[in-house]
């Protein structure tokens, strides 16, 4: 009988993962997947069997993304196995979480203005990326990504490469 351990190595030495993509899907299966489903049959996986870890997942504290990301991870786990000829029995059904990804608050003006003041007295560097996330709405990601090329110092603007969102 085929484990989700055995589909879990077929799936990983059959696709062509980014180095990134290889490290986040490894640690996931590490920490959650594979610790929750080792010496698992894929065939005795029910659907109430993956309710139950999404609710464990939830009772640990983890958040909606990384639940909704590990049960995708395993989807694509089972999938794979069928696509591998390796496993011909159902897949579950795989509820995905439901939930915005909103900011519920802003800073007001006077806790932006002491954030400022403990950065600038703190960090140069930090204070340097707060103002310019915080004037230019820029995400970290995207302010770590700039170049010298991506500045226009004459224009007074910044190309940003691939913005987010």
């Amino acid at each position: 009988m085929l484990t989700l351990d055995d589909a879990w190595n077929s799936y990983l030495s059959t696709r062509q993962l980014t180095r990134a993509g290889y490290l986040t899907d490894v640690s996931r299966y590490r920490v959650h997947l594979g610790p929750y489903w080792h010496g698992k049959n894929l065939a005795s996986i029910r659907t109430v069997d993956v309710q139950k870890f999404t609710f464990d997942l939830y009772k640990k504290g983890i958040g909606h993304q990384t639940v909704k990301l590990c049960l995708s991870q395993m989807r694509r786990i089972m999938k794979r196995a069928v696509i591998l000829d390796l496993y011909s029995g159902p897949i579950p059904y795989f509820e995905m979480p439901n939930f915005e990804s909103v900011r519920y608050r802003f800073l007001s003006e006077n806790e932006a203005k002491r954030l400022f003041i403990e950065l600038k007295n703190t960090s140069e560097f930090w204070y340097q990326i707060a103002s310019l996330s915080l004037y230019t709405g820029m995400r970290s990601g995207e302010i770590f990504s700039l170049r010298g090329k991506n500045v226009n110092f004459g224009g007074f603007n910044l190309q940003v490469q691939h913005p987010q969102g």
